[in-house]
């Protein structure tokens, strides 16, 4: 039955007929309650032999009983062709199946009311879609999957640092639960992130904000996240990069961070251990637990008894217990340890036992129970540091009857000690003697370790000062270099600038100009020389040194202020000298050059001070000499106080000198083992130069 379209649309019906029958999407009409035409697209989808077998069946009869959302696929059919009629059209997904083998396959359908009733019905498989779908879905699940199961924290954020997205572990890490943390923003002030010094951390240094601010991303950051819950800071290590749209627009940050904490711990645990094996030997600073791990020991002694079948133990040389006892005799343990004498017996035995004997082993019966024992001890670098004990066995030669007479001694039931006694295993003097001997031999080579541990520990500490030393000088090079090539530009530029000019005033033979441009390059020259000379001078320093002598403080000063009687008679400047100043050990000729230069830059930067003073003198802090010249110039402000010492740092680019001498008194005040630095409360009030010499003493007469 062809369905034919009433006037006024009776001209469009052939245009209509075309589009219906040729469509690639299944095309149907549909009325009272079955479809009444179809195009071959329509049969074919349903793999319907011809387009006669899809005419006069009802929907829900090419329909599994029950669709997706549980409604009943006939009740369904109505419900969707209601909405069509009342509205002109409707929208859903469906479920048919196939007519030849049954199977299910999903369709989106769009419904057009027509004239008379006749809802015009189009299908198109999205089988395809809904395969994708259910793949992105199932690959959605495996990524939170993944993410949720890290060991690594997750956050990911939007551009106003707002949390969109975060994993359990960094629920655990941060101490907040997942609803908790949706929504947040990085400078949530209940977030209290900490720097590795234990300050807190700058909002602008927060992982997604520096991302932020920068648009790089940023790795291996370490931070302390300080929590209410916790007395100490949870530390970790965190990454994070932005995510992109495809015209560059910041989408997200993505935010890793992983526990740390432990490594962190046992990094200052390993950083306190090699400071303390640095100390001296005969120190006594080194104890037994820095030098061995009581874990490792505790296996090693725990597998000796088993294998030997002796009792063990490692004590300090006191007799303390180091270690935990180990293949212990209840008689020991239990009987003669619990009571208050015997314990007491016991501890000066093993203090015995383990005596420093590098002959052999020391074997005897115990002081205590009278059991055979015997011990070796552990020494590093000729120190005496622990004792390694066994024991705990009888042979032929003990009484019995006199070491139940002990019992009695340390009042202890005598029939309890005789029942223990019996369950002591015996072993022959020979084969102990020889267990004995496999103990001294183990001493040994665990004494030889501990020398070994602390041999490495002043290795790593040595090399570790060398790489912090050789990174400060590679750092100090590179601004060298920098500030030497930029500031021998200026002379250069100047004597090029000049001497082309030079050429064109000798072809117009303008002989006046000349001579000011000779000047010039004359000055700029000079100013080169005087450069490269005060550069070769620092350049020395610290590989070139006098050999050091004992330098009267009084006398040098003395000497230097004679030198400067022109300058210090031209600028009316007045000088007052601390008496009683201290004789050093150092190089007279360079802390010559400090004075002479801390005392010409108070000259020069007097300013306009009608009564200019300088004074030198000597405060003591802290047991520390510190050497000073004060002046009542033109002062410093506090933001210049640490840049005045650098190579060429001049506040007063119009000053004499080349801004090369506060430089060279730091390096000599450096290579004499002491540091340097300026105080001043600001322009106006003066400065105070401050040095000290290091531990340069005079050497005391033998």
């Amino acid at each position: 039955m062809k369905y034919t379209l009433k006037q006024p649309l009776a001209s469009s019906e052939r245009k209509f007929r075309n589009m219906f029958e040729y469509s690639r999407d299944a095309c149907l009409l549909f009325h009272d309650g079955k479809f009444i035409d179809c195009n071959q697209a329509a049969a074919d989808s349903l793999h319907a032999k011809s387009i006669a077998d899809v005419i006069n069946i009802s929907p829900w009869e090419l329909s599994p009983e029950y669709q997706p959302d549980g409604l009943l696929s006939q009740v369904k059919v109505q419900m969707v062709v209601d909405k069509a009629l009342e509205t002109g059209s409707n929208r859903f997904e469906w479920i048919h199946h196939h007519l030849d083998d049954g199977k299910e396959f999903p369709v989106e359908v769009s419904l057009a009311a027509l004239p008379d009733g006749v809802i015009y019905v189009v299908w198109h498989d999205i089988s395809e879609r809904k395969r994708t779908e259910a793949t992105l879905r199932d690959s959605e699940e495996k990524y939170r999957a993944l993410v949720n199961n890290l060991s690594s924290g997750m956050i990911v954020y939007a551009p106003d640092s707002s949390v969109i997205l975060s994993n359990s572990m960094a629920s655990t890490l941060l101490g907040l639960t997942k609803d908790q943390m949706q929504g947040r923003v990085a400078m949530d002030p209940d977030w209290c992130f900490l720097q590795e010094n234990g300050t807190a951390l700058p909002l602008a240094e927060y992982p997604v904000n520096r991302v932020l601010s920068s648009g790089e991303p940023m790795a291996n950051q370490v931070l302390g996240i300080r929590r209410p819950d916790l007395a100490e800071p949870v530390w970790v290590q965190c990454n994070a990069y932005p995510v992109t749209g495809a015209d560059g627009t910041l989408l997200q940050v993505v935010v890793s961070f992983s526990d740390i904490t432990e490594r962190k711990r046992d990094k200052e645990t390993i950083e306190k251990r090699l400071v303390s094996l640095t100390q001296p030997l005969d120190s006594g600073s080194i104890s037994f637990e820095e030098l061995f791990s009581i874990n490792e020991l505790q296996h090693i002694q725990d597998a000796f008894a088993e294998a030997t079948g002796v009792a063990s133990i490692i004590t300090t040389p006191d007799g303390e217990p180091l270690t935990k006892p180990s293949n212990f005799c209840r008689l020991c343990n239990d009987i003669i340890r619990k009571s208050e004498k015997g314990l007491e017996n016991c501890i000066k035995s093993d203090s015995v036992l383990g005596k420093c004997n590098p002959a052999g082993p020391t074997v005897q019966p115990c002081m205590s129970g009278g059991l055979w024992d015997g011990g070796a001890s552990i020494t590093v670098g000729g120190r005496h540091i622990a004792n390694w004990l066994i024991g705990q066995v009888r042979n032929e030669e003990q009484d019995e009857e006199k070491m139940l007479e002990y019992a009695d001694e340390i009042d202890v039931d005598r029939e309890l000690f005789r029942t223990a006694l019996a369950e002591v295993p015996t072993m022959s003097k020979e084969r102990f003697d020889k267990v004995a001997l496999v103990l001294f031999l183990l001493a040994n080579e665990l004494s030889l370790k501990a020398y070994q541990n602390i041999q490495q520990a002043r290795f790593i500490a040595e090399r570790k000062v060398y790489e912090r030393e050789l990174q400060q000088k590679n750092a100090e090079l590179e601004r060298f270099t920098y500030t030497v090539s930029h500031d021998l530009k200026s002379p250069i530029i100047t004597i090029k600038g000049f001497t082309g000019s030079l050429e064109k005033d000798l072809l117009k033979g303008n002989y006046e100009r000349m001579a000011g441009d000779l000047k010039r390059v004359s000055d700029a020259a000079d100013k080169m020389n005087d450069l490269l000379r005060d550069l070769l001078e620092l350049s020395t320093i610290g590989r070139i040194i006098n050999t050091p002598e004992s330098v009267d403080m009084n006398l040098l000063v003395a000497d230097v202020l004679a030198q400067l009687a022109g300058p210090l008679k031209n600028h009316r400047v007045t000088v007052a000298v601390q008496p009683g100043l201290p004789i050093l050990f150092c190089d007279r000729l360079r802390m010559a050059e400090v004075l002479q230069n801390l005392l010409e830059n108070a000259i020069h930067y007097m300013g306009d001070q009608t009564e200019p003073q300088i004074q030198f003198g000597m405060r003591e802090e802290a047991g520390e000499n510190i050497f000073f010249v004060q002046d009542n110039g033109i002062g410093i402000d506090e933001k210049f106080h640490r840049i005045i010492f650098g190579l060429f740092n001049k506040l007063d680019a119009e000053s004499n000198g080349t801004g090369v001498g506060l430089a060279l008194v730091k390096r000599i005040i450096e290579v004499h083992g002491g540091k340097v630095w300026v105080e001043s409360e600001g322009e106006g009030f003066g400065s105070r130069f401050c040095f000290t010499v290091g531990s340069l003493t005079a050497p005391q007469p033998v």
